[in-house]
């Protein structure tokens, strides 16, 4: 296993098809685990129904309820992922990186969250009674595995490098190669960027320049036109 000592990642090791938590992440991860069915609902305006919980009703810090809102807020987009791997579906480098990117340094404690959700969402509803059930050690052996192997794929692919990734073209450099006007357009070029160096790490300055010219050059243009 090539990940073990991977400083880019906090919490989690992956080993021989199985996951070894840090003690200290134990906490957090039984606090997501435990209000899970409350993922998605809101208490207020402001706060998931899992935030308040931990916040409001046990008094426990806020760093944990973030945490928990985080795990909760990723899951289902992990398991999406980590099956179109597994099943060998074409998922492009951006996709897993921005992932990761949003999990940042939790991005392996995030996925091992996912796993123990996939389980708990594969049971029949009737052998459903809580998130803590004794699980069958086969099937929780093979959706660990998996998650294990999608991991791996990650590191041999180098992807968990997004998270020292920088946009080799931003602020003044952007705005003078393009004639970006002011508005909402500035994000979206950025987003774009992101994710073609993403997808290829192999290239450089000039052909970042060379794709955000092909990509966008028409587009303001046209609506540069339009705006007058």
């Amino acid at each position: 296993n090539n990940n073990n000592n991977s400083g880019d990642s906090v919490g989690v090791l992956s080993v021989d098809g199985d996951f070894i938590v840090d003690k200290k992440y134990l906490k957090s991860l039984y606090l997501a685990a435990f209000l899970f069915p409350h993922s998605g609902q809101k208490a207020d305006n402001h706060n998931s129904v899992a935030f308040y919980i931990v916040r409001n009703s046990l008094r426990i810090n806020t760093e944990y309820a973030k945490f928990v809102d985080h795990m909760h807020d990723n899951a289902d987009q992990i398991i999406s992922l980590v099956n179109r791997i597994h099943s060998k579906e074409s998922v492009t480098r951006a996709e897993i990186g921005n992932v990761i990117h949003r999990l940042g340094s939790e991005w392996r404690l995030g996925f091992l969250f996912a796993s123990t959700v996939e389980h708990y969402l594969t049971q029949p509803e009737n052998q459903i009674t809580n998130f803590t059930q004794e699980f069958s050690p086969p099937i929780v052996d093979s959706i660990m595995t998996k998650y294990c192997q999608v991991i791996d794929y990650i590191y041999l692919n180098k992807i968990h490098e997004v998270l020292s990734l920088k946009h080799l073209i931003t602020g003044p450099e952007l705005k003078k190669l393009l004639t970006i006007p002011p508005g909402p357009i500035f994000g979206e070029i950025l987003k774009k960027e992101f994710d073609w160096q993403m997808n290829n790490p192999e290239k450089g300055l000039e052909d970042c320049k060379e794709f955000l010219l092909n990509e966008f050059k028409d587009k303001l243009t046209t609506e540069s036109q339009d705006s007058h």
